[in-house]
């Protein structure tokens, strides 16, 4: 029996709400991606445990993603898998603390990221149904995550300058509490994003990733924003150990950072009226256009003053490909799947092109060093001209047949 999907949560704080989850879940992100490592090196696992421990998440969710949006989308219950992931990332980070082998931190830390990273497509999907009903911003709540990443980020770094990195841990789990309760706030999906007929059961989840998956169109808009996407891999892999060779400090490093997190934001906040203007499809051929700009320019190892202004491309190559990846599958797949089409970008546009690009990094860098940026333009290029390719030949029609649902409200420009 599935629960109702409310119909009209206007009045009940979905945007503030919205916003608040995305801040908590990227609590846990700022520390996870850059700290996780770092504790588990303390633990006294080595470099290639920590890279299976770190690496094999993203295979894994490939399969595993997919199929919890699937069953999301049949049972409409969103909100209700999203408090359940959250309470068992809290049970696996805090079962962490009990042991320190490599083969126990493996199956703590593992389903871990994956519980985390699973939450994200369900929130983009609850989110979307408020773009959709309501002509909510998406960039005004998803900001909130942006910038809770440049805080969760600097602050943990911080505590382990001054507590060692023992307490990576303990923030990830304060980070992890927060998340929890975040859950508990969240709203429920608003009905127009989510087909209005009968769900398709949990027969028909199979069919219905299988289906979206299967789509030529939705395969080129995978390949597009997952090339462009994963071309950042030897920015966040091999970036600070490259740019300290050239005698750039980590404080500096920092600095690019935050540079890169606030471009973000600002299109963010800025969406709204730039949608009025722009395409999903044409804001990701900006981003792959923008990638080649940016990672053919890191390529020749820039001044610190390029390199700051290379930097802010990230709104582009970040933001404005992930914005429009939201956008187009809102207008793509706007009822039956939608879910599903969340997971399969998550799994695959954002996570598995970029678990293969890192791999790939790891066998370039050291023939290539600043050069390998060089091959990351040639991605972005790639995903370029995917993009373009799939402006010309869709339709604007979804992808898959759906249920009736309401046409997207118009974002009004603040």
């Amino acid at each position: 029996m599935t629960r109702p999907v409310t119909s009209n949560p206007i009045s009940s704080g979905f945007v503030w709400r919205m916003a608040l989850f995305f801040a908590a879940l990227f609590l846990i992100y700022g520390v996870h991606v850059s700290y996780l490592p770092l504790w588990l090196h303390w633990r006294g696992l080595s470099p290639a445990e920590i890279g299976t421990i770190t690496a094999l998440p993203i295979f894994l969710r490939v399969v595993l993603t997919p199929m919890i949006a699937a069953h999301a989308d049949a049972t409409r219950e969103h909100r209700r898998l999203i408090v359940g992931l959250s309470v068992l990332a809290l049970g696996l980070g805090c079962s962490m603390l009990l042991g320190s082998g490599y083969g126990f931190l493996l199956i703590t830390a593992v389903p871990y990221s994956i519980a985390v990273a699973s939450m994200m497509p369900l929130t983009e999907t609850i989110a979307v149904s408020g773009v959709r009903a309501a002509g909510y911003d998406y960039g005004r709540m998803r900001l909130w995550g942006s910038l809770a990443f440049l805080v969760a980020t600097i602050a943990a770094g911080r505590a382990t300058d001054l507590y060692g990195p023992s307490v990576a841990i303990f923030v990830l789990l304060a980070a992890t509490l927060v998340t929890v309760g975040a859950a508990l706030l969240l709203p429920e999906p608003m009905s127009s994003s989510v087909a209005t007929g009968a769900a398709p059961g949990l027969e028909g989840e199979a069919g219905l990733t299988l289906e979206l998956a299967g789509h030529p169109l939705f395969g080129v808009f995978l390949f597009a924003v997952g090339a462009i996407l994963s071309s950042h891999a030897a920015f966040y892999t091999f970036g600070a150990l490259h740019l300290a060779g050239l005698g750039i400090s980590g404080q500096a490093f920092g600095i690019l950072w935050a540079v890169s997190i606030v471009a973000e934001m600002v299109l963010l906040a800025f969406s709204g009226a730039i949608l009025v203007r722009v395409t999903p499809l044409q804001l990701i051929m900006l981003a792959g256009a923008g990638g080649c700009v940016r990672w053919g320019g890191m390529s020749v190892d820039p001044p610190f003053g390029l390199m700051l202004v290379l930097q802010a491309l990230h709104g582009l190559t970040y933001g404005a490909t992930h914005l429009g990846a939201i956008h187009f599958m809102a207008r793509a797949v706007p009822g039956r799947g939608a879910g599903t089409a969340q997971g399969l970008y998550s799994a695959i546009g954002a996570g598995l092109f970029t678990g293969v690009a890192t791999l790939a990094c790891g066998h370039l860098y050291p023939q290539l060093l600043g050069q390998t940026f060089l091959v990351m333009a040639g991605v972005c290029a790639a995903g370029l001209l995917a993009a373009i390719w799939l402006a010309k030949v869709w339709d604007g029609e979804p992808l898959i047949e759906t249920a009736a649902v309401s046409p997207i409200v118009p974002v009004t420009p603040a």
